[in-house]
């Protein structure tokens, strides 16, 4: 087992770097690749990786585990990867694909990209892979192309700003097909969905940033400058769970993971996830999931 205090958290940039990708094109926070995606295998303990990457799947199969379940995801199939996600390699068999990675800040320069997504990312979390009809397939191809084609190519002096133009239909090309994959399995409407998309895609952003650390809904509702009742409503009207709920589901998240992927012993679990003591932690644990810690590590292993 790994031993490390905390799960590691890495950027598209850094594994490239680290890794040493062939067969990328890279642009202003922008990484594309086509190939066998063997590197897969760099993800060999779990992590969560910065920005939103769209993998599709073209030969074979891989499986993933995805906030501790597998998943196999095969050819014809999309997978789309949130920040949030904790995702580590399980296996492959003929695997290839086509990546787009965009990091968190490049994300962020695409304005309303994701207006009114929280439907998508609930289903994502529960689901984060699907199979869209051939010909939205093919449109994803394409527009991959003439991003590509765009970035490699194209050197005039508006270069960033149409390869964020062609980003833009790509992915909101994605979202539009989600949406429909969705909606056809008797998920809601993204147009029935509160204003609140945006405070509950920050509040997602911070508690992936804080949540080995604050567990307390004030903590939250104070960033945003919200008072802790409005806050837990927006986010349960958003949703449909409430704050504390989510909180809990991250922290519950990051002690699975420890408990199952590190040596770590139950002391020091706890003060990584900041529980004043041993004790406190265990009957936090087993109230969320009805075992003790080391009940879920034995049964887990």
């Amino acid at each position: 087992m790994e031993h490390a205090n905390k799960l590691k958290q890495y950027t598209f940039s850094y594994l490239k770097d680290l890794y040493n990708f062939q067969n990328y094109t890279e642009y202003s926070g922008m990484y594309l690749s086509e190939s066998s995606m063997n590197y897969f295998n760099i993800l060999e303990f779990p992590c969560r990786i910065e920005g939103v990457a769209f993998v599709l799947a073209t030969k074979g199969e891989i499986t993933l585990r995805i906030n501790l379940k597998e998943y196999v995801i095969k050819a014809g199939m999309i997978y789309i990867n949130v920040p949030e996600n904790i995702v580590q390699y399980v296996d492959s068999k003929d695997f290839e694909c086509r990546l787009i990675a965009v990091d968190h800040e490049t994300i962020q320069g695409i304005k309303d990209l994701f207006l009114d997504k929280t439907s998508i990312y609930l289903e994502l979390k529960e689901t984060p892979y699907f199979t869209p009809p051939k010909e939205d397939m093919e449109y994803a191809f394409q527009h991959y192309d003439n991003l590509k084609n765009c970035i490699t190519k194209y050197r005039g002096n508006r270069k960033k700003e149409i390869s964020m133009g062609y980003l833009s239909i790509l992915f909101n090309h994605y979202i539009d097909t989600v949406e429909r994959v969705f909606h056809t399995r008797g998920f809601k409407d993204a147009d029935n969905v509160s204003n609140g998309s945006k405070i509950f895609e920050t509040f997602m952003q911070l508690l992936t940033k804080h949540h080995t650390q604050e567990r307390t809904i004030k903590f939250y509702a104070n960033i945003l400058n919200l008072t802790p009742k409005y806050f837990s409503k927006l986010i349960k009207n958003t949703s449909g769970q409430s704050a504390g709920d989510w909180i809990d589901d991250f922290v519950i998240l990051e002690a699975k993971n420890m408990l199952r992927f590190s040596d770590n012993n139950i002391k020091t679990i706890s003060y990584n996830l900041n529980f004043a003591t041993p004790s406190l932690f265990s009957r936090y644990f087993k109230q969320k999931t009805g075992l003790t810690p080391q009940k879920y590590r034995l049964l887990s292993n």
